[in-house]
């Protein structure tokens, strides 16, 4: 019974860590994973679909403004990937558009 209560213990010391609304490290990698995902759907159907990297941006202002003056690293990643998300999107719709061009010069 020992056994039980110390491996109790020890994973309800890890999920109140993990869960921790103070700790920074869990609410980072969760951002920086969600900008991944977001800047990768964005290079592949950014110019098709303009309102998603718009949506994406719209969110991560709202991250920005909730973030700013507590949470200096938050901030960075939310101007970083609004920033990326502004090029990848320019990027992908540049070389979509010269693409269509192309194409229909042949």
């Amino acid at each position: 019974m020992g056994h039980s209560r110390g491996l109790q213990n020890w994973a309800a010391a890890i999920g109140a860590e993990l869960a921790d609304p103070q700790s920074l490290g869990w609410q980072l990698t969760v951002l920086i994973l969600c900008a991944l995902f977001g800047l990768a759907v964005t290079a592949v159907v950014g110019s098709v679909l303009v309102a998603y990297p718009l949506t994406l941006v719209w969110a991560f202002l709202g991250i920005l403004a909730t973030a700013q003056g507590e949470t200096t690293a938050v901030v960075g990643v939310a101007i970083g990937t609004i920033v990326a998300l502004v090029i990848t999107t320019g990027v992908v719709f540049v070389v979509r558009r010269r693409g269509g061009a192309v194409l229909a010069s042949a």
